[in-house]
């Protein structure tokens, strides 16, 4: 019998015994720090065994030598451990049934574990609906875990469309005015999508937009969310449906001023991350609409924040000539810089700009930063190392301390050697190698070479 085995042994004859043994709640501790050691267990029969007395002690929330935040911590472990055929000998679906409509949380809060275990969503499917749409349950761990299993479901039964099935139940839902359960119909619809086909409950009309941002602003964050998760999927094809949706909050930030303040405290940058997803959809004439109507990128006094999250094709296509008057190799423009060189299009356009005096004269960091980007993509990296020799023997000669700075170095380094090759790094290869060693596993060089700054001397 292993030392693990004999714990549990040891444990079981503990949880038998009444009154409990004054060192249980160690023993719990003890059991469920070594079990946490392993992947497996040969022989689970043990582990069922002190399941099986946890199981008869949760209901009896009334033992005060007992720890029950240990019991159900080892609870969880072991429920990760056993096989589901095992705790079906233990646990049925009574049991569950019983558990779900406990006034326990951490009860509920296994059940679900266990509800993901064995698959059985569809036998409680209305059960979880009704717990997690009832404003009573409040708990953010029980929440989280009734999504796990929403999640799990959808995921491993691609054929269940979970809106269709529930939609009369979803609707009532939707028509109601509480923040809590509109915000977890967002959330639910989120997690359903990968699995449902396009539904009319999806779309929350102009009405539902100024009822959100009267009754909540959280609420109009969350419908930002929804609709830029949405937006990922293209909108099943259905973008003009989604349009006065768009159009509507394009109107509400050009007017938030006068309209609603609060936006700008909390809700801009989630504004920002719709407005991107539209720039990026297949058909550019949805942003250009908003852009003409209420934008107006190149006059609005967030022109930095436009030009660092706007599809850079779709700055490309329209604003080509005033990219190449207005951007800089500038601090303040390092957002800009960044989205540009995102795209092969526009890094050739701002290329010319990128040399190794304009880059120098930033500030370390913001060189860092903007080094960062250029070497994540093989066309701007091939650029780097090939004809911006200085700026590469700088970073990598400047013996770094700020956490910061060195994570950027790091990163860097790490991408050349990732986004090329030995052959494309030439000289470079060797350099970089030793940094990555020197940084992530603080090892010396390789080999004995001459300073960094002479391998920028062979370019020049």
């Amino acid at each position: 019998m292993s030392s693990i085995q004999l714990l549990l042994s040891d444990l079981n004859a503990s949880l038998s015994i009444e009154p409990l043994p004054r060192d249980v709640n160690d023993q719990i501790l003890k059991s469920a720090l070594n079990l946490k050691t392993i992947s497996s267990l040969d022989d689970q029969s043990i582990m069922l065994q002190v399941l099986d007395k946890i199981k008869s002690l949760l209901y009896r929330d009334n033992i005060r030598t007992l720890d029950y935040t240990l019991l159900f911590d080892l609870s969880d472990i072991i429920l990760q451990l056993v096989d589901s055929e095992l705790l079906n000998q233990i646990i049925s679906l009574e049991d569950l049934h019983k558990a779900l409509e406990s006034s326990n949380t951490n009860i509920i809060i296994l059940s679900c574990k266990i509800i993901t275990k064995f698959n059985t969503f569809k036998t409680f499917q209305t059960d979880l609906l009704y717990l997690y749409f009832n404003t009573e349950t409040e708990d953010i761990k029980l929440i989280s875990e009734v999504e796990n299993i929403f999640q799990y479901h959808v995921l491993t039964n691609c054929g269940d469309d979970l809106v269709q099935d529930n939609l009369s139940f979803l609707s009532m839902v939707k028509n109601s005015n509480s923040p809590v359960l509109i915000s977890r119909l967002l959330e639910f619809l989120t997690i359903s999508m990968e699995n449902s086909q396009f539904n009319q409950i999806y779309i929350f009309d102009i009405n539902y937009i100024y009822k959100f941002l009267n009754l909540d602003i959280f609420l109009f964050i969350n419908l930002l969310r929804f609709y830029t998760n949405i937006l990922n999927r293209e909108a099943w094809g259905q973008l003009d449906l989604f349009m006065p949706i768009m159009e509507e909050s394009a109107k509400i930030f050009s007017k938030q001023d006068e309209m609603f303040p609060e936006i700008k405290s909390f809700a801009l940058s989630y504004l920002f991350k719709f407005f991107a997803k539209i720039s990026y959809l297949s058909d550019d004439s949805y942003f250009k609409t908003l852009d003409d109507k209420y934008f107006h990128i190149t006059s609005n006094d967030y022109i930095i924040d436009f030009l660092s999250f706007v599809n850079p094709l779709y700055l490309m296509k329209y604003y080509h000539d005033f990219i190449e008057g207005y951007v800089k190799i500038k601090p303040s423009h390092l957002s800009i810089l960044r989205n540009l060189i995102s795209n092969i299009t526009t890094f050739n356009l701002i290329q010319p700009m990128l040399t190794t005096n304009n880059i120098l004269e930033m500030p370390f960091l913001e060189q860092l930063v903007l080094t960062e980007k250029i070497s994540q993509f093989k066309y701007s990296s091939i650029y780097l190392v090939n004809l911006l020799p200085k700026l590469m023997s700088d970073i990598l000669d400047t013996n770094i301390i700020e956490p910061e700075c060195l994570q950027f170095k790091e990163n860097i380094v790490d991408n050349l050697l990732n986004v090329l090759s030995k052959e494309e790094l030439n000289i470079w290869y060797t350099p970089l190698n030793d940094e990555y060693l020197k940084i992530t596993h603080n090892l010396p060089p390789s080999s004995k070479r001459n300073p960094k700054t002479n391998i920028a001397s062979e370019f020049m």
